[in-house]
């Protein structure tokens, strides 16, 4: 599972109006995970807007696998991370 490190970091070029992309994009990643893990789509993203944009996948309500403060990053670039460790995280499952 995942361990609870960041893997996004953010990036001061993207514009403010890319964040509704990416957090679309993240939940849309996390309901697959949730429907594919038995959790429900609450336990696997929190949304704040304190101080900035910050977005947290949880696996289980626990492990922080993307954050994004105060600026998300490329949504390319975080859908293709959180993939990858959604991936690695079914195959230490095997």
């Amino acid at each position: 599972m995942f361990d609870g490190e960041v893997v996004a970091a953010s990036s001061a070029d993207v514009r403010p109006a890319d964040l509704g992309q990416s957090l679309s994009g993240l939940f849309r990643v996390a309901e697959r995970a949730a429907v594919a893990t038995g959790a429900t789509p609450a336990m696997q993203i929190v949304v704040d807007t304190v101080d900035g944009a910050v977005a947290a996948v949880r696996q289980d309500g626990h492990a922080v696998v993307a954050v994004l403060r105060p600026h998300p990053p490329r949504v390319g670039l975080l859908l293709y991370e959180l993939r990858r460790a959604l991936y690695d995280s079914t195959m230490d499952d095997e």
